[in-house]
């Protein structure tokens, strides 16, 4: 979906192959998008421009400090947690999160990490305290390596002139807020 997004709201099946050259350099396969919009690009834009402000003030700051300047893009955090019974029962951190996803992209490339448990059984939750708070920023630091080696700088998204300005953050309709450890992004429909 954060690709979608970042190409103006244009769809595009993944695919790994770009170019097949013979020996000659002569190419024998290029691949050719097929992209549907299936996001309006004023919609994207808007998306693009909170996400990108989430980017800069709210969780994922971690992972931006480790991020050239020259790079634009957007990216969020995610979280699940344990339920009270899980934190009684293993002792389990009120803290500690079930998942952790950042997830980020530029005009060119999305990327998504995870960090958390794959096993949550009663030993390995006793012996780990869950995902503790400190793996946050492991995800953010993914993000932001794989950023700076593929992530052209300089570059930035094409659309943003569709976005909605408004009086908050320059994001029409957004109000944007920020805590210690996390941010928010809401919106209104007009009407």
């Amino acid at each position: 979906a954060y690709a979608t997004l970042g190409n103006g709201g244009k769809y595009n099946k993944a695919h790994t192959i770009r170019r097949i050259e013979n020996m000659k350099g002569e190419i024998i396969y290029q691949y050719i998008p097929e992209q549907t919009q299936v996001v309006k690009e004023s919609t994207a834009a808007t998306m693009t421009q909170a996400l990108k402000y989430a980017r800069s003030n709210g969780t994922p700051a971690s992972g931006r400090k480790q991020v050239s300047y020259d790079i634009s893009f957007g990216a969020k955090t995610g979280t699940s947690s344990y339920s009270s019974e899980e934190i009684s029962a293993y002792g389990v951190s009120n803290y500690a999160e079930k998942d952790h996803w950042m997830v980020g992209y530029s005009p060119e490339y999305s990327i998504a990490a995870w960090t958390g448990l794959a096993v949550e059984d009663g030993p390995t939750l006793y012996r780990t305290g869950g995902n503790s708070n400190s793996n946050k920023a492991v995800g953010s630091y993914m993000v932001a390596a794989w950023m700076n080696k593929f992530a052209p700088a300089g570059t930035d998204f094409d659309f943003l002139g569709s976005a909605n300005s408004g009086k908050v953050g320059g994001i029409g309709g957004f109000e944007v807020s920020n805590s210690h450890d996390s941010s928010t992004v809401s919106w209104t429909v007009p009407g």
